[in-house]
C-alpha cells in the first residue's frame, strides 16, 4: 500500500512536471511571437525615420528654391523700378522739351549708365 501511494504521488508529480513543461513551452512560443512583433515594429520605425529624413531633405530643397525665387522676384522688382524711373525721366524730359520755345538752347545732361541721349536740335 505504501508503494501504491508512492507510485500515485510520483504519477501526480510527473503530471505536474509535464504541465509545467507545457506551460514553459507556451511561454517560449509567446516570447518568440513578441520578439517577432518587436522586430517588425523596429523595421516599421526605421522606415518611418527614413521617410522623415527624406521629407526633411525635400523640405530643405523647397526652402532653398523658394529663397531663390524670392531673390529673383526682388531682382525683377528692382529692374521694374529702374525702368519706371527711366520712363518717368524720359517722359518728363520730353514734356519739358515740348513746352520750351524753339529758340531755347538745351544743355546736354551728363550721361549715366541708363540715361537717354540728349535731344539734338541740329539740322
Amino acid at each position: 500500500m505504501v508503494v501504491g501511494v508512492l507510485i500515485t504521488a510520483m504519477e501526480v508529480l510527473i503530471t505536474v512536471m509535464n504541465a509545467s513543461i507545457t506551460a514553459s513551452e507556451n511561454m517560449i512560443t509567446t516570447a518568440d511571437s513578441r520578439i517577432s512583433t518587436t522586430e517588425a515594429l523596429i523595421k516599421a520605425l526605421n522606415a518611418l525615420i527614413t521617410t522623415t529624413d527624406t521629407l526633411t531633405t525635400t523640405t530643405d530643397i523647397l526652402i532653398t528654391a523658394t529663397d531663390i525665387l524670392i531673390t529673383a522676384t526682388n531682382s525683377l522688382l528692382t529692374t521694374t523700378d529702374i525702368l519706371l524711373t527711366a520712363s518717368d525721366t524720359f517722359l518728363d524730359h520730353a514734356y519739358i522739351r515740348r513746352k520750351l520755345p524753339p529758340s531755347t538752347v538745351v544743355l546736354r545732361p551728363q550721361r549715366s549708365a541708363w540715361s537717354l541721349p540728349a535731344y539734338d536740335r541740329s539740322p
